[in-house]
């Protein structure tokens, strides 16, 4: 994620001798940074930086403990937007960026942080999104969404849980009942989602098919078949009790 900021930021203010010679070390790149978004920009060219998620990084260099982000003591046209989960057992990014800006911000220009209300009434939102596509779901399956939002925490329930719900029960057709509990934590929803689609086609398949999605950044759905039929563990799971005369992975 450094590299690609310093990079994308060294485009933006036609540093073409940073581009040039691009650090590789992690050191060099937090530096490079903090002197990208410090030095770099001014007023006619002022810098908005967004980064999402920050509690998706991993903690190698520090990713997590946000020590290479600079949120305090920046110029007055630098703005710099972060978001993050809060904090759970696996991360504390919101309780860094707290800690930070209390510690380095005394007696200088500080952030602010700004939390997201939880959606207090979901089901109203959950059928209007389903209205929008045309769906209904029953009052059985409805009440699956309500259990799933009464177990929830704080922050739990927001937008995009909303709108992975909203997709999910679009699958599922009125005689089916409810066909799997809704987690009630955008993390666990999507841990669970992948859960199933392993318990579905397996293990081998559904990693390496994920892994090639994510790597290409788009990929057409011949070219992903092209892929796996070349993964060995894939077809060996595939195919384990039938060995076709052409073995390449079938349609997903």
């Amino acid at each position: 994620l450094l590299e690609s900021l310093c990079r994308q930021l060294a485009r933006a203010y036609e540093r073409h001798e940073v581009l040039a010679a691009l650090p590789s070390e992690f050191p060099d790149l937090k530096a490079l940074f903090r002197t990208a978004v410090t030095e770099w920009p001014n007023f006619e060219h002022p810098l908005f930086l967004f980064i999402d998620s920050v509690d998706q990084l991993d903690d190698s260099d520090g990713g997590r403990t946000l020590e290479w982000l600079p949120v305090v003591d920046l110029p007055a046209h630098v703005r710099i937007v972060i978001s993050t989960l809060p904090d759970n057992e696996d991360f504390s990014c919101l309780s860094q960026l707290r800690e930070s800006m209390r510690i380095q911000g005394k007696g200088s220009q500080g952030g602010v942080i700004a939390e997201v209300e939880t959606i207090s009434d979901p089901l109203k939102v959950l059928e209007h999104i389903l209205k929008g596509q045309g769906r209904k779901i029953t009052q059985e399956q409805m009440l699956a969404v309500s259990k799933a939002f009464d177990k929830r925490k704080d922050a739990d329930i927001g937008p995009l849980w909303i709108r992975i719900v909203a997709q999910m029960l679009t699958t599922w057709r009125s005689f089916d009942g409810v066909r799997h509990e809704l987690k009630s934590s955008v993390r666990d929803i999507i841990v669970d989602l992948f859960a199933r689609l392993e318990a579905l086609h397996g293990k081998f398949l559904v990693v390496a098919a994920l892994a090639y999605i994510t790597l290409s950044r788009g990929i057409a759905e011949g070219e992903l078949l092209h892929l796996l039929s070349l993964e060995d563990d894939v077809l060996a799971d595939v195919y384990e009790w039938w060995v076709p005369p052409i073995r390449t992975a079938p349609p997903l």
